[in-house]
C-alpha cells in the first residue's frame, strides 16, 4: 500500500559535535491474517507482527540472510514493506528491509525500518 506522500520532515539537533534526530515509534503489534506476508518472504519466522510494514522475526541471523522472497507477491500485500528481522550474532539485531510495490525490492539501509524495530 504505498502512501500518499514519500516521507516526514524530520527534525535534526546539534548535540555537541554529533547530530541528533528523534524518528517516529511504530511499535510492531500482532495481526492476523499475515499468513500471505509468511508466505511471500519464505523461511520459517516464530513471530509475524505488523505496524505500518509487515514486521517477520526469525530465530537467527542466517535465516534473514538466507531469505529469498517472492517479490511479486511481496507486491501484492496491504503494506508499504516488510521487515525481516532476527537477533545478530555479534550485534543487537540484523534486518532486511522490502518494499517492492513502491519500486524498492530491497533497501539496506532503510532508515524508517528502525520507527519499528528499535521499540519491538
Amino acid at each position: 500500500m504505498p502512501p500518499s506522500k514519500i516521507g516526514d520532515i524530520l527534525d535534526i539537533i546539534r548535540n555537541g559535535p554529533r547530530l541528533a534526530m528523534n524518528i517516529p515509534a511504530r511499535p510492531p503489534v500482532p495481526k492476523d491474517g499475515l499468513d500471505a506476508m509468511r508466505a511471500a518472504l519464505g523461511g520459517s519466522p516464530r513471530e509475524m507482527l505488523a505496524s505500518r510494514d509487515g514486521f517477520a522475526v526469525y530465530g537467527d541471523a542466517a535465516s534473514v540472510l538466507a531469505l529469498a522472497p517472492d517479490m511479486a507477491r511481496l507486491a501484492e500485500l496491504d503494506r508499504w514493506g516488510v521487515i525481516a528481522t532476527a537477533p545478530g550474532d555479534d550485534c543487537d539485531f540484523v534486518s532486511r528491509f522490502f518494499a517492492p510495490a513502491a519500486g524498492i525490492p530491497e533497501d539496506p539501509v532503510t532508515g524508517s525500518a528502525h520507527c519499528t524495530l528499535v521499540p519491538y
